[in-house]
């Protein structure tokens, strides 16, 4: 499996895995996801949310991508996974 041309230039251009971290249960009860941000994605900022790609297990496929507010605004450049309200489900926490 080839990667895309968008693929390529996220990896190339935007610092994908600047900042890092996992947790269960953050878009599926029970299920690990890795999020990476990536501050120059999108000119904005962006952070990937990724689990294990079932059939590849060494690869990681992209379940969702946020994106930052503004121009420049470096989003993703911190991140923290924590579980803010204790409902059983991590709450993404970015900067």
């Amino acid at each position: 499996h080839m990667p895309t041309l968008a693929q390529i230039s996220f990896i190339i251009l935007y610092y994908p895995g600047f900042s890092i971290d996992s947790g269960m249960a953050l878009i599926r009860k029970g299920e690990l996801t890795i999020v990476s941000g990536a501050p120059r994605g999108g000119y904005s900022g962006q952070v990937a949310f990724l689990k294990a790609d079932p059939v590849a297990q060494r690869n990681l496929s992209v379940e969702l991508v946020l994106s930052g507010p503004g121009l420049a605004s470096s989003f993703g450049y911190d991140l923290a996974v924590v579980d803010l309200n204790s409902d059983g489900y991590c709450s993404g926490s970015t900067v």
